[in-house]
C-alpha cells in the first residue's frame, strides 16, 4: 500500500520518469544489501527482535513520508525502509522453517506465502483510493498495519534453535533442492525484475492513458491477487517439486505478458498481462523460498539471499527501465523485461541441461 502511495505521491509532485525508477529501487537496493546481513545475523541472534525492530523503523518511515514534499524527499526516506524490510522478511521466513518439520514445510509456508499475499494484494487498489482522501490518510494506515505485524511478531511463540539438526546428512529432497536452487533464483530474480518495472512506471503510463489512480492500483492489485491463488494451489501438490517446467514456463508466460503490456491501450488489455505476471511470481517465488529453506542449516543466511535476489529484480528494473523510459518512452520498459526474461528462460534452460547431463554420468563413473 505505502510503495504505489509514494509514487502516486511522487507523481502529483511532478517526478519525472527516471525520478520515480529511482524511488521505486531505492528501497529495494538498501533491501538487497541489507538483506545480505540480516538473514546471517537472524542465525546468530533473536529473529523476534529483528522482526520488531523492523516494524519500529519502517512505522517511522511511514510517517515521514506524510511531510515529504519533493520526489528527492520520498527518495530519501524510501531509504530506511528498506532496512526496515530486511530485518522483518529474512528473520521471518527463517524462524517459520526452523518451526516446521520436514514433512508440513510446503504446507506451513504455503499458508505463509497465502498470508503475506492476501494481505498485500488490496494495497495498490486502497492505496489509489485511499491517496483520493488525503496522503496522511494513506501513510497512517500504512503505520498502523506494520503496527499490529509488531504486536503479532511480539506474542508468537519464543525463538527457536535446532543445532543438532544442522549437523545430521541432507536427506534426497534435501540435496535436491540444492541442485534447483540457483534455477529458482534465476527465475524469480527475472520475475521480480519485470514487476519492479511495473509497479514503479506503469503507474505514469496509465496516467498519461487517461487511467484513473483507482483503476491503476486494481491492476497492480491484479498481479498479487493471482498470486495469492498461485500460492493456493502450489500449497496443495507437491507435483512441481524438482521439476524444471514449471520455472520455464512461469517465464516463458511472462515474456509474452511484457510484450502484451507493451501493445495495450486500456484497463481491459492490460488486466491479462497483470494476471500472467502474478501467476509467474506465485511460481517463481513458491519455487526460491522452498529450495531456500529445505535444508536444516543456514535457514537465515539462505532466505536472506532469497530476498536480496528478490530485491536485486526490484531494484534492476525501475533504474534501467526508468533510463529507458525517459529516452524511449513509458513503453519501451517493456521490451527491456522481454529482453531479460529470455535471457533467464535461456540460463534457466541450460544450467537444466547441465544437472541433467552431470546426473546421467554419475551412474557411468560407479565402479
Amino acid at each position: 500500500m505505502a510503495g504505489l502511495a509514494a509514487i502516486l505521491l511522487a507523481i502529483r509532485l511532478g517526478a519525472t520518469p527516471l525520478q520515480l525508477g529511482l524511488i521505486g529501487m531505492t528501497w529495494p537496493a538498501f533491501y538487497t544489501v541489507a538483506c545480505l546481513f540480516s538473514g546471517p545475523l537472524s542465525d546468530r541472534m533473536s529473529r523476534r527482535l529483528l522482526a520488531t525492530t523492523g516494524c519500529a523503523i519502517a512505522c517511522s518511515a511511514y510517517l515521514l513520508m506524510i511531510k515529504a514534499s519533493s520526489p528527492g524527499q520520498i527518495m530519501l526516506i524510501a531509504l530506511p525502509v528498506g532496512i526496515a524490510m530486511s530485518l522483518f522478511w529474512p528473520p521471518l521466513e527463517a524462524w517459520l522453517a526452523e518451526l516446521s518439520s520436514p514433512s508440513d514445510l510446503r504446507r506451513n509456508f504455503g499458508i505463509f506465502n497465502i498470508a503475506w499475499s492476501a494481505g498485500a494484494a488490496p494495497g495498490p487498489l486502497l492505496a489509489g483510493l485511499a491517496i483520493n482522501v488525503g496522503v496522511p490518510f494513506v501513510f497512517l494506515t500504512s503505520v498502523s498495519l506494520m503496527a499490529i505485524a509488531g504486536i503479532v511478531v511480539v506474542t508468537r511463540k519464543p525463538d527457536t534453535r535446532r543445532e543438532t539438526s544442522a549437523q545430521r546428512p541432507l536427506t534426497q529432497d534435501e540435496n535436491r533442492s540444492e541442485r534447483f536452487l540457483h534455477l529458482a533464483w534465476v527465475a524469480n530474480f527475472g520475475t521480480y525484475f519485470t514487476i519492479g518495472i511495473i509497479r514503479s512506471l506503469f503507474p505514469k503510463l496509465g496516467g498519461q492513458l487517461g487511467m484513473s489512480s483507482p483503476s491503476i492500483g486494481a491492476l497492480l492489485s491484479a498481479i498479487t491477487f493471482t498470486q495469492v491463488l498461485m500460492f493456493a494451489l502450489l500449497a496443495r501438490t507437491s507435483s512441481w517439486h524438482y521439476r524444471l517446467a514449471p520455472l520455464l514456463l512461469s517465464q516463458s508466460i511472462l515474456l509474452v505478458g511484457s510484450l502484451l503490456i507493451y501493445v495495450g491501450t486500456g484497463f481491459g488489455q492490460f488486466l491479462l498481462p497483470m494476471v500472467m505476471a502474478g501467476a509467474c511470481a506465485g511460481i517463481s517465488y513458491f519455487s526460491s523460498i522452498y529450495y531456500s529453506i529445505n535444508t536444516p542449516a543456514r535457514l537465515g543466511a539462505r532466505s536472506g539471499l532469497h530476498e536480496a535476489l528478490i530485491g536485486l529484480g526490484v531494484v534492476a528494473g525501475p533504474f534501467t527501465g526508468g533510463i529507458v523510459a525517459q529516452r524511449w518512452g513509458l513503453r519501451s520498459p517493456y521490451l527491456l523485461s522481454g529482453l531479460v526474461t529470455l535471457l533467464g528462460v535461456a540460463s534457466t534452460a541450460a544450467i537444466g541441461m547441465m544437472l541433467r547431463t552431470r546426473d546421467e554420468k554419475k551412474p557411468e563413473s560407479t565402479p
